[in-house]
């Protein structure tokens, strides 16, 4: 009776280690239980594997958890396919996280989050084209660094519809409405007023965007001064300070190092 209480102490030192572990059983619907935690997350919160495993399924590589399924959905760098188009294929390409929606985990979890619809973009890129002021403004904006391009699209009912490429850091792809009335008064203006519409449109893209004061003074000073020496005509002053003045000729915005227009600097020869 002595040794009994050894023998017991030896028992429990010795007993092998239990480890518990939840896995889901594989007879239940998984596109319903991520469905049930994506609309009450609380409710789940015992079952860590509906969060923490692989089950939602991408393309081109294999699942990941709902965890990561928030997290590039709260980076909007999350995106979904049914029909796998070109843009689809090369979004997987460029390592963007595509959600397979042809599966109804996918496309459960993609609509739950608010996924970008590659499929939809795809159609409205068949319907986009570009205008001469447009093009203007796409060669603008890409000379001073900016990532966008800029297209046009009756297709497109709230302006501007944005897409960050997937795969990239940094550009967006913006396409405005076709039937904007601001747009067609800019392309009246551009025949005259080149330099005025150039600033006017890209103005607009800057508020659109919410873009940072600092960065969106930085992108409209040269414009804005440009568009003021386009106003002041050819025999005008010149604005002063800051970077060189450009001033539109035609379609082509020429710069000149010490700020005069030709036509003063012929009439100072003279």
């Amino acid at each position: 009776m002595g040794l009994a209480p050894l023998l017991a102490l030896a028992l429990v030192l010795l007993r092998p280690k239990v480890t518990r572990s939840v896995q889901l059983d594989a007879s239940h619907d998984v596109s319903k239980l991520l469905q049930g935690a994506l609309a009450r997350p609380d409710a789940f919160a015992n079952v860590p594997a509906l969060f923490e495993q692989p089950l939602v399924p991408v393309l081109g590589r294999g699942p990941i958890s709902l965890d990561r399924a928030y997290r590039l959905a709260s980076a909007e760098k999350l995106y979904f396919s049914e029909v796998l188009l070109d843009l689809s294929r090369l979004a997987v390409e460029a390592g963007g996280v595509v959600l397979d929606a042809r599966r109804p985990e996918g496309k459960v979890v993609a609509e739950a989050l608010g996924a970008v619809n590659l499929d939809r973009w795809e159609l409205l890129f068949r319907s986009t084209r570009v205008t001469r002021l447009l093009e203007r403004v796409n060669a603008e904006l890409h000379r001073r660094g900016e990532p966008w391009t800029v297209m046009v699209s009756a297709e497109v009912s709230r302006e501007p519809a944005v897409l960050r490429v997937p795969g990239t850091k940094n550009e967006r792809w913006v396409v405005i409405n076709g039937d904007a009335g601001w747009l067609e008064r800019a392309g009246e203006l551009s025949r005259e007023r080149p330099a005025r519409a150039l600033f006017s449109v890209i103005d607009q893209l800057a508020a659109w965007l919410r873009l940072e004061p600092t960065r969106r003074a930085r992108l409209l000073a040269g414009l804005a001064r440009a568009a003021l020496l386009e106003d002041a005509g050819p025999g005008g002053p010149a604005p002063s300070g800051g970077e060189p003045v450009q001033q539109p000729v035609g379609d082509v915005a020429s710069a000149e190092p010490d700020g005069y227009h030709p036509a003063a600097r012929e009439r100072q020869r003279r």
